[in-house]
């Protein structure tokens, strides 16, 4: 069989965004693949038809989705059809939408909406409900000179964003008729629709951003606000009906830990306004699981005759709950990641990562878990996929850690192999043993992969995720131990060819690692942190992130700050270090990784800083095929030139 290759991401298929039909005897998916010669993603509309348990592309593409259920034969999506020249820049200004029937013939243009569409669902007969940005709101004429008024001035993956809202709006596809439910100094996030109310959540962004958040309740038939919760009290995830009386959404005080505090399950009586507290679950709803298999997640929380159904990230996995009246109860129950799922009459459809596997769609019911699609069967029929094996970590605080490591291919127990420690991004996210290209790559290449959930990792609980004022400080013991562990368990391991990556949160605790160890002989930092001041004041979430992790601002304690920062260390720095960054990372900025860079290159440390033009804090996830592959070829390179 052969080995999996960097070059493999051309023939991996991503489906995502299941939806069941109005009636049930439908799903619909997305089903996105890579495209060498355009350099993106193709992006299809499948259908599924449980009945006749069989699949088929719906759509031809090259662009289409997100869509939406009309009734059971008819979708409505959004697409981009042979647009060229002057259509092309229309792009990002308008969206196009597209009908098609599933029971047979092509897709018809029936709008040209002039927003650009993040989210759409149906509010009734010919009604979509969207939310999106008009491109008056998103760009002012300003000449040759930049003109920043508000905080942020820019988001990742959005760039400057001065006058960019996310607006409420409703349209109708026969008339062709836009009308702006919301507007003003406020953004609307996630929303629900039943009938003519919908739910929505809004934040306020008046010159600066307001974390908290009010779950607002919209008469359609009025087009006025008729029920909101305070806006200062709560940071909320998302809302949902369950009825006529009541919802439910998730949110937190953030009194447990800060902004990263787990969120749990609010119920809101829309007669009164009156909300309260359900759950003392201690859980992260939503999926937190990392991997660089997934474009398109889908619903993460659904309600169904009174109940709702959400994902939550728990240990090393992502599991389907309920919550009913009260009851909790963990539904699929199965080791693995669970990505984005729909219910109707009792029948979920989710799409998921199973062992290690690439992501597949699943069929739930009566108990029992079924694999419905065999999107990447042929790539894993031909591929020798390496399986991530447990180890437990003992702390010497007394505490256990969730490791993993994979064994080069054609291990050979009486050889020596050089070690790479992989470190996840967060640092509230985790790492589990699914399918994730870029170990998988590596360990293809002869070194072995250890990776591992330290304190800071989300899946176990308010209490072990805090490391608010003292990164580096226990977490970089976690990680060490793991090292020590996994030297200690395998003989095999060469402690004298060692590296270490990450991203993110994982590129500051490389940039940590190298500044207060020697043991590693080549490190690879990407979109990292190297100054929590300098942090501070230019990345979009840096104004309230960093005296929310590390406790204080500039002005409160900048020797804090400086004590907390890898590039306080760079002269201690003797560790080979690759950088990688994109130019419009907002998120972690450029000049972080450009601070560490200069400082070891004039120490004369070698190092080294590629930079990916057009992207940003999403590189490594969904950035452009060949830039990836890109940055897994700079990885692999620099551990073969030092390892």
């Amino acid at each position: 069989m052969q080995r999996v290759a960097i070059g493999d991401l051309w023939r991996f298929r991503f489906p995502g965004n299941v939806c069941f039909s109005p009636g049930g005897d439908r799903v619909a998916f997305t089903v996105k693949k890579a495209r060498e010669e355009e350099n993106d993603y193709a992006s299809r509309i499948w259908i599924f038809e449980p009945e006749k348990d069989s699949y088929w592309p719906l759509t031809a593409g090259p662009k289409d989705g997100p869509f939406v259920w009309m009734d059971e034969k008819t979708i409505v999506f959004s697409g981009q059809r042979g647009n060229t020249g002057e259509e092309k820049e229309k792009e990002t200004k308008e969206t196009e939408l597209y009908r098609i029937r599933v029971d047979g013939g092509e897709a018809e243009q029936v709008a040209r909406v002039p927003l650009k569409i993040t989210e759409m669902k149906k509010a009734g007969p010919g009604e979509l409900l969207l939310t999106g940005i008009k491109e008056e709101e998103e760009k002012e004429e300003q000449g040759e000179a930049l003109v920043l008024e508000e905080l942020p001035f820019w988001q990742n993956g959005k760039g400057l964003i001065k006058g960019r809202r996310n607006h409420l709006y409703r349209y109708n596809l026969e008339l062709k008729k836009l009308e702006p439910l919301t507007s003003g100094a406020f953004q609307v996030g996630d929303f629900d629709v039943r009938g003519e109310r919908v739910l929505f959540v809004r934040q306020k962004f008046e010159d600066k951003l307001e974390l908290t958040a009010s779950v607002c309740l919209m008469d359609l038939k009025k087009g006025e606000i008729i029920r909101r919760t305070p806006g200062d009290e709560l940071l909320v995830q998302f809302a949902r009906f369950l009825d006529g009386e009541r919802a439910i959404f998730g949110a937190t005080d953030g009194e447990a830990m800060g902004l990263g505090t787990n969120r749990e399950l609010y119920g809101l009586d829309l007669v009164t306004g009156d909300f309260d507290r359900l759950t003392e679950m201690d859980r992260s709803l939503g999926v937190t699981l990392g991997t660089d298999v997934r474009l398109d997640a889908g619903r993460q929380f659904v309600v169904e005759k009174g109940a709702l159904l959400f994902l939550a990230t728990e240990k090393s996995g992502v599991y389907l709950w309920k919550w009913k009246d009260g009851d909790l109860e963990k539904v699929v129950d199965i080791a693995g990641g669970i990505d984005g799922f729909d219910i109707a009459g009792g029948k979920i459809v989710y799409v998921a990562l199973r062992g290690t596997d690439l992501p597949e769609l699943y069929w739930w019911q009566d108990g029992e878990e079924k694999r419905i699609t065999s999107l990447n069967q042929e790539y894993l029929e031909q591929t020798q996929v390496l399986t991530p094996e447990p180890f437990p970590v003992k702390t010497d605080d007394g505490r256990e850690l969730e490791a993993w490591i994979i064994k080069p291919a054609d291990f050979n127990p009486g050889s020596k192999y050089p070690l790479i420690l992989e470190i996840h991004g967060g640092p509230k996210t985790i790492y589990g043993p699914v399918f994730f290209h870029e170990m998988q790559a590596l360990a293809a290449a002869g070194w072995a992969v250890v990776f591992s959930n330290p304190r800071g990792s989300d899946g176990r609980g308010n209490e072990f995720a805090d490391i608010r004022g003292a990164y580096g400080q226990r977490d970089y013991r976690d990680l060490m131990e793991v090292v020590d562990t996994a030297l200690e368990k395998f003989p095999w391991l060469d402690e004298n060819r060692m590296g270490v990556a990450g991203g993110s949160y994982g590129g500051f605790m490389t940039n940590w690692i190298v500044g207060h160890t020697d043991r590693f002989k080549a490190a690879v930092s990407q979109r990292s942190i190297g100054s929590w001041i300098s942090m501070y004041g230019t990345t979009d979430i840096g104004f309230f992130f960093v005296p929310d992790q590390i406790g204080v601002d500039p002005w409160q304690d900048v020797e804090k700050l400086w004590k907390h920062s890898p590039l306080a260390y760079a002269d201690r720095v003797k560790t080979p270090t690759l950088f990688i960054n994109a130019e419009e990372d907002y998120r972690c900025w450029l000049v972080e990784s450009l601070q560490m860079f200069t400082a070891l290159k004039n120490r004369g440390i070698p190092t080294r800083a590629c930079i990916f033009k057009g992207e940003n804090h999403e590189l490594s996830r969904s950035g452009k095929p060949k830039n990836r592959l890109r940055r897994l070829e700079e990885i692999k390179k620099w551990f073969e030139k030092y390892l």
